[in-house]
């Protein structure tokens, strides 16, 4: 009984050992401050991973290591902490404890932010700038965030709506993402954001019929592709800093937009350099149109359009005959080069194959090759060419398009001032009948 027992003990202490073992502790710096700091945290799993000293900080700051996930156990180690900074760890999944107010993990890998659904959210401050984030899906819950930092990372499209209950939300910067598209189905109202930055995206397009956006002061939009941005300067009327540069502005636009900044002290922060046209403020513009009346320039435009197409199917047709070509041919030599070899090896035939043969065959193998180099270049050539004839044709069907709206602008003022010229001949009939019967 007595071996018995003394043997669950061993088992019982060697268990004890191996958990200690497997599980890593990890202690603040300075033990008696609020603020936590630990210089390097290695874990394959946060699961193994003990935070030690917690109890009354709250601040806590890893400087570096390796932590791939920060899980909801390792948050629910957090205690009283609000504030949670992150250093580079490698990090690609992110549990966001409701109790953070203050969260920054910059320059890891963080693709997914998970959220518990079901708490409401303190957190005012979110850094997750040189991540992996390719969505903003389950970010509506942080209805009491001040500022959103999401520079760098993955985010190709942006539904606005997913801020619509950030009433506080005061800076909201996407810089130097992906972003081509930029919707707003219904009215998004953020009655404190001040700072809007987009720059360095690639939006072609962005619609603000909808945006409220009364406190804005500063907005970033250079380094995309837009040329016209509808109802700007009516949407945005406490603007005070602009960022412009680097896009592909109309001109006619362009100079509406910085004669009302003029007027209002808007003042723009940037300037481009090497312009083919050249506005006021030193930003590169467009011209919309050559001179000509409406129904010429619809034609010339049209025209182009169809010519672009028709370059752009032509090009396809020759890449692919091209590729074919060089592919067949490659295929016969192989084919010619391998019967060679195969004959200068085998048994008894080696001296039917002259090694004059063998080394012209190597020769054409080679030159072939370096064809199929040179085509390559070619066919890369070709494809940009039709890059560039896309982007062409799509600025063409956008110029159409605003000239269309230029054309019905102008049809309704010249039919307004035909109601009134009409109204006037009337008011002058009246008077010279009037004139004519009292003179009568």
């Amino acid at each position: 009984m007595a071996l018995h027992s003394r043997l669950f003990l061993t088992a019982l202490l060697l268990t004890i050992e191996m958990e200690a073992v497997s599980r890593q502790i990890y202690h603040c710096a300075k033990v008696k401050s609020k603020n936590c700091v630990i210089a390097n945290i290695s874990a394959d799993s946060s699961d193994s991973v003990t935070l030690s000293d917690l109890g009354d900080k709250t601040l806590l700051h890893i400087k570096e290591g390796q932590l791939l996930h920060f899980s909801k156990k390792l948050a629910d180690q957090l205690g009283n902490v609000v504030k949670l900074e992150l250093g580079p760890l490698g990090m690609r999944e992110l549990f966001l404890r409701p109790q953070l107010i203050a969260v920054e993990a910059n320059g890891n890998q963080i693709a997914a932010i998970s959220f518990d659904s079901q708490a409401e959210y303190s957190t005012e401050i979110l850094k997750l700038n040189g991540n992996r984030l390719s969505t903003l899906a389950g970010f509506e819950v942080l209805i009491h965030l001040k500022e959103l930092w999401l520079s760098s990372n993955d985010l190709d499209r942006i539904d606005m709506n997913v801020f619509e209950n950030m009433e506080s939300l005061e800076r909201l910067t996407l810089d130097r993402n992906q972003i081509v598209t930029i919707e707003a189905a219904s009215p998004i109202v953020l009655p404190h954001l001040s700072n809007l930055s987009l720059s360095d995206n690639r939006i072609n397009k962005l619609d603000v019929s909808n945006w409220d956006f009364e406190s804005l002061t500063e907005l970033n939009l250079s380094g995309n592709d837009l040329i016209h941005i509808e109802s700007f300067h009516e949407r945005f009327v406490t603007l005070q800093y602009v960022s412009l540069a680097r896009n592909s502005w109309y001109c006619s636009w362009l100079e509406t937009i910085l004669q009302k900044f003029s007027k209002t002290y808007v003042t723009v922060k940037d300037r481009d350099q090497g312009c083919e046209g050249s506005s006021r403020a030193n930003l590169c513009c467009l011209a919309e149109l050559d001179s000509g009346t409406y129904d010429e320039n619809f034609e010339k435009l049209e025209k182009l359009q169809k010519n672009h197409a028709a370059l752009q199917k032509k090009l396809h047709a020759q890449i692919q005959t091209i590729e074919a070509d060089q592919n067949k041919m490659l295929k016969n030599i192989d084919v010619r080069f391998s019967k060679l070899e195969k004959q200068k090896t085998s048994g008894g035939l080696i001296t039917t194959v002259s090694t004059e043969s063998v080394v012209a065959s190597q020769a054409a193998r080679k030159k072939v090759l370096e064809i199929k180099n040179s085509w390559s270049s070619v066919i890369k050539k070709f494809e940009n060419q039709r890059e560039a004839n896309r982007k062409v044709q799509q600025r063409l069907g956008l110029a159409i398009v605003e000239l269309k709206r230029t054309l019905e602008r102008d049809t309704k003022a010249i039919a307004e001032l035909q109601a009134q010229f009409g109204q006037l001949k009337d008011h002058v009939r009246n008077v010279l009948e009037k004139r004519d019967i009292m003179n009568g």
